[in-house]
């Protein structure tokens, strides 16, 4: 089995592809230049320093079972709600693909930052597909390394986030896309 189901071989992509500009402009006028001086994102805690905090999240839907402690998931709801608002085309995506979509969400990859190897925890029993949009990816040595494959952020693709993953930024910009996470018999995947 290949790691991604890339650009138009995935059976969303027309729907997604019309979204990104959109869900570009939304994000950039809610945060001009990144700039979110309340700390609106939910920290992974993915990291150990120096790479403490570096990838940010803006969860637009999050199922709260992946949550550990019910502050964890009174403020995914509170995040939510608030997003609700400042991101319509991603809360529209999400109506729209209803079930099929578990997890929605802007997330950000600061510059010279690095998530080191794991599996989603979202997809503990392999039957969701993690899909990127690229929105803001800057030039130079930045991928997503799925089992040993690079990815670049060129266009939109989905890969199997049950396989272990990593990614880095390691450019002077962050790198920001929109994730969804669709399952996978809603897309006609195996």
């Amino acid at each position: 089995m290949k790691n991604y189901i890339q650009g138009k071989e995935f059976k969303y992509y027309d729907i997604l592809k019309a979204s990104q500009e959109n869900l570009t402009k939304e994000f950039f006028t809610a945060y001009p230049n990144y700039y979110d001086p309340d700390e609106t994102y939910v920290s992974s805690p993915n990291h150990q320093g120096p790479h403490l905090h570096s990838w940010k999240i803006y969860p637009v839907k999050y199922i709260p079972k992946f949550y550990t402690s019910i502050e964890d998931i009174k403020n995914a709801e509170q995040f939510q709600a608030y997003y609700k608002e400042k991101f319509p085309t991603a809360y529209n995506l999400v109506q729209y693909f209803q079930d099929s979509v578990s997890t929605a969400a802007y997330l950000i990859l600061e510059p010279h930052s690095y998530i080191d190897w794991h599996h989603d925890v979202e997809n503990p029993d392999g039957t969701r597909i993690s899909v990127h949009i690229p929105l803001d990816i800057p030039n130079g040595d930045l991928a997503l390394d799925v089992d040993g494959e690079l990815n670049r952020w060129e266009d939109i693709f989905a890969f199997y986030n049950e396989k272990i993953h990593r990614a880095w930024n390691n450019t002077d910009h962050p790198r920001l896309i929109f994730l969804l996470d669709f399952t996978k018999k809603s897309c006609g995947v195996t």
